[in-house]
């Protein structure tokens, strides 16, 4: 069927953005993004694209994208496959709205020099086409949102699959001639599947589960795919089998287009590159990883198509120790097979969870033995934290409905939902009535636990994404961290902000938190620092703490308020004197990643870590 259907394209390629360089840097990957995949998609051997129906535009005006775009998509014929693919700068407006950038975008002026999710949809609406692609690799990507209609015939529907989620930033090239590491995985995907018995066809799940297995390896940024429809659409051939077995890639740099060429043999090997911030990407192995743009630390897995169902806990696995390299002696060491961590204690201390990506797990403080297995509750875990009787809140991630959790059981207690609202982050007050979610654009609800149901309209923080939220203690109060570097308070009752927002730091919110007391607040951010603030004079106190190398990911404050704990990227969490705003000894090292998320005991004798590197680790604080 696949090979008797016509498959139409558009491959765009921006890499060069002259009426706004700064806000819009050049990138070296979206040329050489549609060059790669153009190739794939047209090999003899794999590909179903005849070359005159696949058509590259290389730095495209606005208006030459809205007129290629509209006649991809108004001359197709009922059953052409079509697909439009995007390389370049991707921006959010004040709602949330994702815009693709052209040559002479002009971020003050999106909506009349970029090309809108919105407009896309509107066009495609139009198109007598039944199956379409549509695969964007930019930051935010995974905010284009599908119109709900839908067909109901097999193998026929729209198809989204973006590089990262909708408050991302996508991953940089590192070199000019070499792709971005989504496009090259995607390359990588259509070239390498493995032989499948029976099965000539490569289809739009298969190679997405393939990019995402490859980039959520070594990596925090996760592919998405989104459908409407059902089915599933054929978008390549399988490549014949590898004549013999091939040695493993290289971790030397390979020349550019050097992914293209790994064999099937190797194609489940995890891939990792080098990147700064998108700008875009690249897709060669690199010897060590390096500082890549991160959503906040408290957003946590990947979407993926369908759910999964409450099951019986069984018992885990968990290893004790003292790691080599550990700063401290006494460090219990515990696996975790997932990344993107947080890690929370319960109310009374006892219990102490993470979760990451598609896993939550759950230990005994006392014993250090795992208590419970999360997996399969929810497909996707977000972020977790515990309410005053114990139970769990777990949030899904994205398009989905946070639900209350009874780990006891494992059974959802009570769901919220909203419609068309996502659930990026969320935060519980400390009597668990009032639950803050936020929907991964600035928009940030307050609902009533006991009714489930919106407190009024939501808070509008016109300082963009909101990434990270906490409650005062008392739960008068709500702080928000925003991209670029902005710290806002809210009155709960009035849901209106306290004063003017908070400034100082000069890269995106990951992790805020409030001290026991209300009086102090501690912030961490892509700028390498944590700050504490004066909570009731909304006023810093101090300098910044930068004794970190990397981005800060996690801020905890010690029930007592007078130590801070830090995560970050460099690998290290750290302790500090509030009063003094001076480290407490050396950094505390032993992980091998990334430091996602610090947490307290009830008691302040431990710190609790979780790293990129699947262990949580449990340090005595004297």
């Amino acid at each position: 069927m696949a090979e008797t259907r016509r498959y139409r394209g558009l491959l765009i390629g921006n890499a060069t953005f002259p009426r706004d360089p700064h806000a819009l840097p050049a990138l070296d990957g979206p040329r050489d993004d549609i060059k790669q995949l153009r190739k794939a998609l047209t090999d003899p051997q794999i590909g179903l694209f005849d070359p005159a129906d696949l058509e590259a535009v290389r730095d495209g005006d606005i208006q030459e994208l809205r007129d290629k775009v509209d006649e991809l998509f108004t001359t197709a014929t009922r059953g052409d496959v079509l697909l439009l693919y995007y390389s370049g700068h991707g921006e959010l407006d004040e709602r949330g709205t994702l815009y693709l950038c052209a040559k002479d975008t002009r971020t003050a002026s999106l909506r009349a020099t970029a090309l809108s999710a919105i407009e896309i949809n509107n066009i495609i609406e139009g198109s007598p086409a039944t199956s379409t692609v549509i695969i964007l690799d930019c930051c935010y990507s995974g905010a284009f949102k599908s119109s709900a209609s839908s067909t109901h015939i097999a193998g026929r529907g729209r198809y989204v699959l973006t590089s990262s989620r909708s408050t991302q930033l996508a991953r940089a090239a590192d070199h000019p001639g070499q792709p971005s590491p989504f496009t090259g995985h995607l390359v990588r995907a259509l070239r390498v599947a493995q032989p499948g018995k029976g099965i000539r066809h490569l289809t739009v799940v298969e190679i997405y589960r393939q990019v995402h297995d490859w980039m959520t390896a070594n990596a925090a940024i996760a592919p998405q795919l989104r459908f409407v429809g059902e089915g599933d659409v054929i978008l390549a051939r399988r490549p014949p089998p590898s004549p013999r077995k091939t040695d493993p890639p290289s971790t030397a740099e390979p020349a550019a287009g050097a992914a293209a060429q790994q064999t099937p043999d190797s194609a489940g090997q995890p891939f990792d590159s080098q990147s700064t911030s998108r700008g875009d990407h690249s897709d060669t192995p690199a010897p060590a990883r390096t500082s890549i743009p991160r959503r906040t630390a408290l957003t946590l897995g990947a979407s993926v198509l369908v759910g999964g169902a409450a099951t019986a806990f069984p018992l885990l696995k968990g290893s004790r120790g003292n790691p080599e390299g550990s700063a401290r002696k006494g460090v219990v060491v515990l696996d975790f097979p997932k990344k993107y961590m947080q890690v929370a204690f319960s109310p009374d201390g006892k219990v102490l969870a993470a979760v990451g990506q598609d896993e939550a797990r759950l230990w005994d403080v006392a014993t250090e033995k795992p208590i419970a297995n999360l997996h399969n509750l929810l497909h996707d875990f977000g972020s977790m934290v515990f309410i005053p009787d114990g139970k769990a809140l777990v949030s899904r991630i994205g398009e989905n409905p946070a639900k209350l959790v009874d780990v006891a059981t494992g059974k959802p207690l009570i769901t919220f939902t909203k419609e068309r609202e996502e659930f990026w982050q969320l935060a519980l007050s400390p009597k668990g009535n009032i639950l803050a979610t936020c929907d991964g654009g600035n928009n940030v609800w307050l609902w009533d636990v006991a009714t489930r149901t919106p407190l009024g309209s939501p808070l509008a923080d016109g300082n963009g994404q909101v990434r990270s939220m906490a409650f005062s203690p008392d739960g008068k109060t709500l702080v928000t961290g925003a991209m670029r570097g902005v710290v806002q308070l809210w009155d709960v009752a009035s849901r209106t902000p306290l004063g003017s927002p908070l400034t100082g730091h000069t890269g995106d919110l990951y992790s805020v938190a409030f001290s026991r007391d209300g009086r102090t607040l501690a912030t961490g951010s892509e700028d390498k620092t944590a700050r504490l603030w004066d909570a009731v004079t909304r006023t810093p106190l101090g300098s910044p703490l930068d004794e970190h190398t990397g981005h800060v990911f996690s801020v905890a404050l010690s029930r007592d308020g007078k130590t801070l704990a830090t995560g970050s990227e460099d690998k290290t969490a750290r302790l500090w004197d509030v009063a003094s705003r001076t480290p407490l000894g050396p950094p505390l090292t032993g992980h091998t990643d990334a430091v996602t998320a610090v947490a307290f005991s009830r008691d302040g004798k431990t710190l609790a870590t979780g790293g990129d590197d699947k262990t949580v680790r449990l340090w005595p604080v004297s």
